[in-house]
This record gives structure tokens, sequence and C-alpha cells, in this order.
């Protein structure tokens, strides 16, 4: 594409040089008058006839090839110049001109192209978008008053495309009553996990929590219980659209089967797209 633009630039140039070239040669000398000298010389000598006829044929003889040669030099004079350039000009311009119009036209359809294909690409991503799963909530049972609640869980991603985690927040909280706050105790907080991996879809990963308090209360208290534990947070992560998701999950002790459960209440457990 830029050979053939060259070689236009290359004609065009050539072309206006020629103008140029032709436009500066001096105009063609202007024939001598022998037509009138031979006029009035046979005027003078009207009574010798032998001399007239010959004086007339050789008038009649030259008009004829001077006429032929005006004709020659007419087609050779600058002003055809001027006609062949100004023809090549146009022939060059309108080729140029049907150049830039095919040129903008696959220009547009690639354009298009790119368009339709970061749409398929956007609609793909929405319809296998990534999605975290938060499962196996695990601690050290009995607990020990005065001890932290350590323990971990796993996150696997069950979407389509690629998860990379930006941030996770995971807390341990107790208490008396069976209902969760209204306000969820780790509103405003930071994440407090420094692994941020990146899951491709089916693949797992496992995030170990400490408890940012020791357990005031012994393992007594909760199996009777007097106290309720919960396993708490979020997760923060980002398709390959540059999407903002997050994943909220809380997991509560289960003193019947002695493991976590998840709960029902939405504002604990949920998804949410942030951008």
């Amino acid at each position: 594409m830029k050979k053939i633009i060259n070689i236009f630039i290359v004609i065009f140039i050539a072309i206006n040089f020629l103008y140029a070239y032709a436009q500066s040669q001096p105009p063609a000398p202007t024939p001598p008058k022998t037509i009138k000298e031979h006029k009035a010389y046979t005027n003078k000598n009207q009574n010798n006839s032998q001399i007239s006829r010959q004086t007339i044929s050789t008038i009649s003889d030259q008009p004829k090839s001077k006429g032929a040669n005006n004709n020659h030099e007419d087609y050779t004079s600058p002003e055809w110049w001027t006609v062949y350039v100004t023809g090549a000009l146009v022939f060059v311009t309108t080729c140029l001109a049907i150049y830039t119009a095919l040129l903008w036209r696959s220009t547009k359809f690639i354009a298009q192209d790119a368009k339709n294909a970061a749409a398929l690409t956007k609609e793909s991503v929405d319809l296998q978008r990534p999605r975290l799963h938060v499962s196996n909530v695990i601690t050290i049972d009995p607990f020990m008053q005065g001890k932290h609640v350590c323990g971990q869980f796993y996150i696997r991603n069950i979407g389509g495309t690629p998860a990379t985690i930006t941030d996770i927040g995971c807390w341990v909280h107790w208490f008396t009553d069976n209902i969760l706050p209204m306000k969820r105790p780790y509103e405003g907080e930071k994440g407090n996990i420094l692994d941020r991996p990146k899951l491709n879809p089916g693949e797992p990963c496992t995030i170990d929590f400490t408890s940012e308090e020791p357990l005031g209360l012994n393992s007594a208290a909760i199996m009777q219980r007097q106290h309720f534990l919960y396993v708490m947070g979020w997760i923060e992560y980002r398709d390959d659209l540059g999407i903002n998701r997050r994943i909220n999950f809380c997991r509560k002790y289960n003193t019947t089967i002695h493991r976590f459960s998840a709960v029902t209440d939405p504002d604990y457990e949920s998804y949410e797209s942030t951008s």
C-alpha cells in the first residue's frame, strides 16, 4: 500500500516538473515574411511575363510549405505541452481519488469488523463471566478460650473465563444473638488477606485466615449455643473486560454437624458488580 502511494507521488512530481519545464521554454520564432517580399517583387516586375510566372509559381509554392511548417510548429508549441500535462494531471488525480475512496472503504470495513469482534468478545465474557465460590471453611475444633481462631477456606472459579483477585477480607466474629446484625461488622474495612491469585476457569486456591482478637469464650459456650461463631468477609476480583466484581460470604458454625454452613441472608451471601 505504501509502495503504491510512493509511485503516485513520484508520477505527480514528474508531471509537475515537465509542466514547469514546458512553461519555461521561449515561444517559437515568427517565420520571415517572405510572401510579402515576393508580392512586392512581383508588383515591380509586371512587365516581364516570364519572371512573373516564375515568381507566381514560387509564391504559390511557398505558402503551402510555410503553412505545413506552421501546423507542425503549432503541435509542438508550449501550449500543446500544457494540454498534455494537464491531461496527465487529471488522470493521476482521478487515480488518487479512486484509491483514496477504496482505502476509506477498506478502513471502514476493518473498523466495523473490529467493533463486531469486540462486541462478540464482550458477549462471550458476559455469558461465561468468572464466578468465584467459597467452600470448605475449616477451623481448629475445639475452640480454646484466649486463643485465636485459625482456619482456611477454598475459593474456586466456577465461571468460564479467568478471574483476577484484587482484594480479600476475612474476619471471625461471635455474637450472643442468633440473628446477624443489620450492619455488617466488616463494613468499611480494608482487605486483610495478602494472597491475591489469578484463577482460571475451574481452578481452586486455599486461603488461610486468623481472627483479629483471641476468643473470649470457651468451646462449651459455642456448643451450648450461648454464642454463635461466624466466618465472614468478601472477595473482589476483575474479569478480562476490566469489570470489577465482588462476592460476599458468611459461614456459621453448626454445632450439630460440627462444620460451617452458608447463611441465607442476601446481605452477607451475595454477588455484586462494582463497575
